[in-house]
């Protein structure tokens, strides 16, 4: 492995990810501004603010873009590359640029919940810090046996933030879920490949 590349590629996703929690801390206030006040939204006040968000899910493909050069880098498959081109499919369809209309939210527009809503914020931007940690650990690591563990606590912490970023879009309840449904098929691959790992050794 190219050591040289490995830490230029880890900088780089560094980079991202700083400019993602930059996002965040601008995006959830706007989000907030949007809304309006509590128990007032309209639906045009929900569209707009789940619109704001959108910009942390665009900033998220680019970190996980990152990622995957990251992991070429060392030798390893991307992770992300099939899932960020059905999201560039979907994006140029039709209905992905349509606007909802009015009567799609039904007889009345739901009401946010401002303590969720704020709860869920903190989780995004505690994944988003909780991230950039992560890889900064990696940076300052110089031994080639923890690369791996590195890498894996790098895709765990995108996956949180995944997570985080689809949960707060659903409590608006304009987009449909973007990550969870990749999220959960990466689980049913991992514990698919323990499984045959402890089937192995009882082998063995």
């Amino acid at each position: 492995m190219d050591r040289t590349l490995y830490e230029s590629h880890l900088r780089n996703l560094h980079s991202w990810a700083g400019h993602l929690e930059a996002t965040i801390e601008t995006a959830i206030p706007q989000t907030i501004v949007e809304l309006g006040p509590a128990g007032e939204e309209t639906p045009r006040d929900l569209r707009s603010a789940a619109e704001t968000l959108r910009d942390v899910a665009r900033n998220l493909d680019d970190v996980m873009n990152a990622y995957d050069t990251l992991l070429e880098s060392a030798g390893r498959p991307r992770r992300y590359d099939d899932f960020l081109q059905s999201i560039e499919v979907e994006s140029e369809s039709p209905e992905a640029n349509s606007d909802l209309a009015d009567d799609d939210f039904g007889p009345e527009t739901p009401e946010i919940n401002r303590v969720r809503f704020a709860r869920l914020s903190g989780e995004l931007q505690f994944d988003a810090g909780w991230l950039l940690g992560a890889i900064h650990g990696a940076l300052v690591s110089h031994s080639e046996d923890t690369i791996d563990e590195h890498l894996d606590s790098l895709a765990t912490g995108i996956e949180e933030l995944m997570i985080s970023y689809d949960r707060l879009q659903d409590l608006i309840g304009v987009l449909p879920a973007r990550h969870c449904a990749f999220v959960d098929h990466m689980v049913v691959l991992e514990e698919a490949g323990r499984r045959r790992t402890r089937d192995r050794r009882g082998r063995s």
